[in-house]
């Protein structure tokens, strides 16, 4: 079985170049703005902001070069442009957050961007927080997802889950405030160790946190269904945070429409069938899991729309996991949902009960003496 790697969906785009045209006005004569720029990138399909900056040439700098920073506002938007070749876009958000914002927020940068709305890291005056932003649309559909956002971060209180702080609208955009999770996403850091396989003590700290967190979020009622390493934050002494619950459903009956990224998606979320929520988040953690162990995906994605035989689980021949971890990893990603455990077994599973000190005196004690465990 071929190795699958892991790949990055929706990244933030490093430049302008990756998200906009940049048409090039060359200058009638030689002067020192030696170029005009006219750039314009898109906030929505009823948003746009225009942006006009020049390249600069002086005896110090190379025509490749941009002198300092370009900052510009309109009646709606505030930006930022740093002069880099290419230029970078380094801050953009609505003058309306600013001026409606219960607890006057400074942004700071702009940190993230998904389906639904941009991250920004933001100021109170005291302490950093992340905001969230929305665009209101007339369907009035993302109200209702920065509602039912809010209403289950405020129900979910865990050191594995990230804190809801509070809300407000403004005229264009529903808002979001949360705590920040220092530190990078999983994803960043399994890129950082060119996705290689993780020590399984490591992994089984690490994962055994997320598991917690998820599980308490489903007895709160709420699978989360968008498990992967971009939404997971790994913190100090490797804690891990689970992110963004866009978009969650409560666990009580069943889910109607395709929620998740392709990659961690479940068989019975690809094929476009009511599914449970709760039993859809335990496949995704499974996926997540085999990625710590290994580096690697467990199959390929592609595989897993048609599904009707699960296929073998893919273990790299360099990497030792242990037969309880196996075992676990093939629980969560068994074919039929109700087969999986739920996140009160997965926390239950021996290989996340049993520690190198109980398997060091077991193999000592050759059966002899009863050890307890200690997780």
């Amino acid at each position: 079985m071929q190795k699958t790697p892991v790949t990055q969906r929706g990244l933030l785009p490093n430049s302008l170049n990756d998200f906009i045209e940049i048409d090039t006005e060359e200058p009638s004569t030689p002067s020192t703005p030696i170029g005009t720029y006219s750039v314009q990138y898109t906030f929505s399909q009823d948003r746009q902001a225009k942006v006009r900056f020049y390249r600069m040439c002086t005896s110090e700098q190379t025509l490749t070069g941009f002198r300092r920073c370009t900052y510009g506002q309109s009646d709606k938007e505030i930006w930022g442009i740093s002069h880099k070749d290419p230029p970078a876009l380094f801050c953009v958000y609505p003058r309306s957050i600013i001026e409606s914002s219960p607890c006057k927020l400074r942004i700071k940068e702009r940190v993230g961007k998904g389906g639904y709305g941009t991250v920004f890291r933001a100021s109170d005056g005291g302490n950093d927080v992340i905001l969230k932003t929305m665009l209101r649309t007339p369907s009035r559909s993302t109200e209702e997802v920065a509602r039912k956002e809010y209403d289950f971060g405020m129900k979910l209180k865990h050191p594995n889950i990230v804190r809801m702080r509070g809300s407000f609208d403004t005229e264009t955009d529903h808002c979001l405030i949360m705590d920040v999770v220092d530190g990078c996403n999983l994803f960043d850091h399994l890129e950082k160790n060119s996705f290689g396989h993780f020590p399984e003590s490591k992994v089984k700290k690490m994962f055994k946190g997320l598991a917690r967190g998820l599980e308490h979020s489903h007895r709160q009622g709420i699978a989360h269904l968008d498990i992967k390493p971009e939404n997971v934050m790994v913190g100090k002494a490797d804690h891990l945070t689970l992110i963004d619950f866009g978009l969650a459903a409560e666990t009580l009956g069943l889910c109607h429409q395709f929620k998740g990224s392709a990659d961690y998606a479940s068989p019975e979320v690809w094929r476009n069938m009511p599914f449970e929520p709760a039993c859809s988040d335990v496949w995704s953690l499974g996926i997540v899991l085999h990625i710590l162990l290994t580096g690697c995906l467990p199959f390929d994605p592609s595989e897993v729309m048609d599904m009707r035989v699960r296929p073998d689980l893919y273990w790299p021949e360099f990497v030792d996991v242990s037969d309880d971890a196996k075992e676990l990893v093939q629980w969560m990603l068994e074919l039929k949902p109700l087969a999986r455990p739920t996140m009160k077994e997965v926390l239950n599973h021996r290989w996340l009960k049993r520690t190198l000190s109980t398997i060091v005196k077991r193999r000592w004690s050759l059966g002899r003496v009863e050890c307890t465990d200690r997780s």
